[in-house]
């Protein structure tokens, strides 16, 4: 999740957001694939910006794993967080790394928030014994971008060196999201205030959960290949 500015603070505590949201339960579906196909199997993860926490809960109850959380705004982080796992850690990864390897790195919707990507790249690659999970966004930057902190989005050539020249090995590198979530894109940029205060910092209703839930069915017909979300999977060399 984002970690810089004050859309951190207040992203951490939209959860009917985080749980709803059809692009992220669309994100959350693509990693679980892409783990069962490649790493089936990891014995550690590390969630770099993990936010609540979900994801996290999400491949411990499916894969197993011990779980290991680094979210740079602590206070913004749940207590639940911080208890259920098998270690949280509070700091910016463009600054340091924890002083171990995991099997499995993820970091989503993190990276192109970061002032120094490569340094946040080398960091990773610190902590990462096998696989290194990335999602970031692609195509242009919407006034909506620039209001969540979004200061660079990547192309699939662009992601992949960057992984590749921190000692990665790529494994997978796809676009997703075509046509269906890159409309909602703009359409969200056209009522930005209106859809914040719908579907933002607030509890969802029936009619906020069932217009997520249907746009998430809608987003089963997205291709990949295409579109304004990239998924990048690589190994340690």
């Amino acid at each position: 999740m984002p970690e810089t500015g004050d859309a951190i603070e207040t992203q951490a505590t939209w959860d009917d957001f985080f749980v709803y949201n059809p692009a992220s339960r669309h994100r959350r579906r693509f990693i679980k694939a892409l783990i069962r196909a490649h790493c089936p199997r990891p014995r550690s993860i590390l969630d770099v910006g993990c936010a609540d926490g979900r994801l996290l809960e999400e491949l411990r109850a499916e894969f197993g794993s011990r779980i290991t959380g680094i979210e740079p705004h602590r206070d913004s982080a749940p207590e639940r967080l911080k208890t259920n796992m098998g270690g949280f850690h509070s700091f910016s990864i463009e600054d340091s790394a924890l002083g171990e390897t995991f099997d499995l790195t993820v970091m989503t919707e993190v990276l192109e928030h970061t002032k120094n990507d490569s340094a946040a790249m080398e960091n990773l690659a610190k902590m990462t014994a096998g696989h290194l999970l990335l999602t970031v966004p692609a195509g242009p930057i919407l006034n909506t971008d620039v209001t969540m902190g979004h200061l660079r989005h990547y192309t699939r050539e662009s992601l992949t060196a960057l992984a590749e020249r921190h000692g990665f090995s790529t494994v997978a590198c796809f676009s997703w999201g075509f046509p269906f979530h890159s409309l909602y894109r703009v359409l969200v940029d056209l009522f930005p205030s209106a859809v914040t205060g719908s579907f933002g910092k607030t509890n969802y209703g029936p009619l906020q959960k069932a217009a997520a839930n249907f746009l998430y069915l809608l987003f089963y017909m997205n291709f990949s290949g295409r579109g304004n979300q990239l998924f990048y999977l690589g190994k340690t060399r």
